[in-house]
């Protein structure tokens, strides 16, 4: 026997209001696992600023992409610079 939730069309829409979006959760993802805030990979999403090289390779083994082409506007010369 199936037992129905008793609960109004409002609350139900409120537990689906309430969870994180699909971007949020990658948003937290990225954060978490290049160990930067959330507002700096938000940054990396508008342009506004790119991720360096070890969360670049974070970002790329854990999405399983390529790195080179991950943020195509740095060169190697770029990555050279911050040595």
């Amino acid at each position: 026997m199936t037992t129905t939730r008793k609960i109004t069309f409002r609350d139900l829409y409120a537990e689906f209001r309430d969870q994180p979006t699909p971007a949020q959760s990658f948003i937290a993802e990225v954060a978490e696992i290049t160990r930067r805030k959330i507002n700096t990979v938000i940054a990396w999403t508008k342009g506004q600023q790119t991720p360096d090289r070890l969360a670049q390779e974070q970002i790329a083994a854990r999405f399983g992409v390529d790195i080179e082409t991950l943020c195509p506007n740095l060169t190697t010369e770029d990555d050279n610079e911050m040595l």
